[in-house]
C-alpha cells in the first residue's frame, strides 16, 4: 500500500507532466504523442490517413519493392502487397526493383499522405508488381495517387530535359505527361510521336496549393515500360492531304486521335504559338511553337492532331514545312476574316509557353 507521501508525489507528477510538455515546446508534445501511436506496417494504412492524422507522424515500418526513383526530384515510389505510397527521399542508392525495408514517419504531403524522414535499407531484389489497368478518367480522380498502373494513349509530343524525358500523351479528350527517368540523351525519340502506346508506371498527381488535383503524370523508370501498340507513320508528310473542312468529321478509314495532314496558305500568325492556314474549303489553326519564320502568304504542308476548338477545329502539337508562296486574294481575306477574329479571341486566352 502506498504511503501518503508517495501518493502525493505521484499526483504532483501527474499534474506537472502536461505543464512540462507545454513549457518544452511542440516538439516534445509531438514526440510524446508519437510514442502512443501504433506502427503502420502497410502502405494502405498510410493512404487511409486524413491529412490531420498523417501530420501526427505515425511511425512506419514497411517492406516491399521500389517501383520508380528520380533522386533529382527527391522522388521514390514504393509498393507492397496492399498498394503504393510515395516516399519523400533523395537516397541515390535505391533503384527500381530493389526489395527494401522502410522506416519513417507519416506526413500529410501536398496531396496525399506520404512517408517522411525515411530510412531505406535494401535487402534484395523483387519483381515489379502487376499493374492495374485504368482508363484515364479513373486516374483523374486522384484516388490512384502513387499506385502502379497501366494506361493507354497516343504520344503527341516529346521534350528532352536535363533530368528526364517527357512524353505528352493524349487519351480521348484528356492529356497527361509521362516522365521517363532513365534514357539515352544521344538518341532521337521523334518516331514515338503519333504512336499508340501502353504505359506502365507510378501514377503521380499534379495539384495546386489547396491540395486540389489539376492533372496526373505517370513516372516510369525507362522506355521498356512504354510499349508501342501501334507505330506512328514513318513519314507524316506522306499522309493523305485532307481538306480543312473535313476535320472532326466521321471518316471510317481514319484512326481517331491520330495526326493528319493539310495544305494551304498562311493568312495569320502569332509567332511562336500558332498560325492560321486556309485552303480552298475552309481554314484551321495550327498550334506550333516553330511558327517564328512564317509570313502571311507562305504556302505550307502542315501536320497535327485534330481537336475541337471553341469556334473551329484546330491542329494541336503541329509541325509544318514550307512549299512556297501564294497570293492572298481579297476573296480569301473576306472568307477567313470572321473566323480569324473568332480564333484570335480564343487563342489570346491560351497561356504562352515558357
Amino acid at each position: 500500500m502506498r504511503s501518503s507521501a508517495t501518493s502525493a508525489i505521484g499526483d504532483w507528477r501527474g499534474m506537472m507532466l502536461p505543464a512540462l510538455l507545454l513549457l518544452s515546446g511542440p516538439s516534445l508534445i509531438q514526440a510524446a504523442t508519437q510514442e502512443r501511436l501504433p506502427v503502420l506496417t502497410q502502405a494502405a494504412q498510410v493512404r487511409k490517413l486524413t491529412a490531420a492524422e498523417a501530420k501526427l507522424g505515425y511511425p512506419v515500418k514497411l517492406r516491399g519493392v521500389i517501383t520508380c526513383t528520380l533522386p533529382a526530384w527527391g522522388l521514390v515510389f514504393f509498393h507492397d502487397d496492399t498498394g503504393g505510397i510515395y516516399i519523400d527521399s533523395q537516397q541515390p542508392s535505391v533503384h527500381a526493383g530493389d526489395l527494401v525495408e522502410v522506416r519513417g514517419r507519416t506526413a500529410p504531403g501536398d496531396f496525399a499522405p506520404v512517408v517522411d524522414h525515411p530510412e531505406i535499407h535494401v535487402v534484395g531484389k523483387a519483381p515489379l508488381p502487376r499493374p492495374r489497368v485504368f482508363p484515364l478518367d479513373d486516374l483523374l480522380t486522384g484516388e490512384q495517387d502513387s499506385q502502379w498502373v497501366e494506361v493507354r494513349g497516343i504520344v503527341h509530343s516529346i521534350q528532352i530535359e536535363p533530368e528526364d524525358l517527357r512524353l505528352n500523351v493524349s487519351a480521348g479528350s484528356h492529356r497527361f505527361g509521362v516522365i521517363v527517368t532513365d534514357f539515352d540523351k544521344a538518341q532521337q525519340y521523334a518516331s514515338l510521336i503519333d504512336a499508340e502506346v501502353i504505359i506502365v508506371g507510378a501514377c503521380g498527381t499534379q495539384f495546386n496549393d489547396k491540395r486540389q488535383l489539376v492533372g496526373i503524370q505517370i513516372f516510369v523508370q525507362d522506355l521498356n515500360q512504354v510499349h508501342v501498340e501501334e507505330a506512328a507513320h514513318v513519314d507524316p508528310y506522306a499522309l493523305p492531304v485532307l481538306p480543312t473542312n473535313s476535320l472532326m468529321r466521321f471518316t471510317p478509314e481514319r484512326a481517331s486521335g491520330h495526326r493528319i495532314r493539310v495544305q494551304g496558305v498562311v493568312t495569320m500568325i502569332d509567332h511562336g504559338r500558332w498560325f492560321f492556314v486556309q485552303d480552298a474549303y475552309a481554314g484551321v489553326v495550327v498550334d506550333s511553337h516553330d511558327a517564328r519564320d512564317l509570313q502571311p502568304g507562305d504556302r505550307v504542308d502542315a501536320i497535327g492532331f485534330p481537336t475541337a476548338g471553341s469556334y473551329a477545329p484546330m491542329l494541336d502539337d503541329g509541325a509544318f514545312r514550307k512549299l512556297g508562296r501564294a497570293p492572298i486574294s481579297a476573296n480569301l481575306r473576306i472568307a477567313v476574316g470572321g473566323c480569324e477574329t473568332a480564333q484570335q479571341e480564343r487563342l489570346r486566352s491560351r497561356p504562352s509557353e515558357p
